[in-house]
């Protein structure tokens, strides 16, 4: 676009040079002319130095344009592996840690459950409050002699006339600490942390007690009490004065039963 513009200039200047040439006998007048086309040529090239400012500056600003947004931000492509495929429209990349329960939705028994559940993943019959109750883990854990199977999650199903209803998912710190139940309650226990389930009659796994150990930058140790249920003897959000609680629901864990699964083959 310069070029062109340039050689539009430079035509207009030889023309006008032309223009201006006479005869001897013309020169007054000529002078005259040629100032006249002088002047005229001055404008002529301010014009033209205007346009092509002009031009150049605007191809600037669309190129900025393109790499800004409104605002001034500098916008980023969005990577193809998070756009829908069907309508390449922003959706949410799943997160990988999620936990998904097996689908139970045509399900109308408790074996037609376990007819669904893949190779290696285990499962057993537990009564939690009033609800007999199944306990689907995604893996179990073989220990002694006997190889007693384990769990360390579970996803809790009832049933409830001829459907199966989810109730919830727990999972415990570790291997060190199976799922355990004892009087209708199930335990989950993690290093600062211990848990006690039940599921209440229309089949909501409820935290019936939970007490956490937390420590401060300084390290000193604090005790903070939770429960669906109950209204805790507890001070502002939940603090109580000692480890007592912890203490005392680590002893019910320790004499409850780990629950043995049943491994699909």
């Amino acid at each position: 676009m310069k070029k062109n513009l340039q050689t539009l200039a430079l035509t207009m200047i030889f023309a006008a040079t032309l223009g201006a040439c006479g005869t001897s006998a013309d020169i007054p007048e000529a002078v005259t002319e040629q100032a006249e086309t002088t002047k005229q040529i001055e404008k002529t090239e301010e014009a033209v130095k205007s346009v092509i400012t002009e031009t150049s500056d605007h191809s600037e600003s669309a190129e900025s344009e393109e790499k800004t947004g409104p605002a001034g931000n500098e916008l980023q492509s969005i990577p193809e592996t998070i756009l829908d495929a069907s309508s390449k429209s922003g959706t949410d990349a799943p997160d990988e840690g999620e936990h998904i329960p097996v689908d139970v939705s045509e399900c109308k028994t408790f074996d037609q459950v376990i007819s669904k559940l893949a190779k290696d993943m285990g499962y057993a019959n537990v009564k939690l409050g009033n609800t007999d109750t199944l306990l689907v883990a995604s893996k179990t854990i073989s220990f002694g002699e006997k190889e007693t199977v384990e769990a360390v999650d579970a996803d809790i199903y009832m049933a409830d006339g001829d459907k199966i209803l989810y109730c919830g998912y727990v999972t415990s710190g570790g291997s060190a600490n199976p799922l355990a139940v004892s009087e209708g309650y199930l335990y989950a226990v993690s290093h600062h942390s211990t848990k006690k389930y039940t599921v209440t009659d229309d089949g909501v796994l409820a935290i019936d007690e939970e007490v956490t150990e937390k420590f401060d930058k300084a390290g000193n140790v604090s005790y903070h009490s939770y429960s669906d249920i109950h209204v805790q003897d507890a001070c502002e959000n939940g603090v109580v004065e000692y480890d007592a609680p912890l203490r005392r629901l680590n002893k019910e864990y320790s004499d409850s039963d780990v629950i043995e699964f049943t491994v699909v083959k």
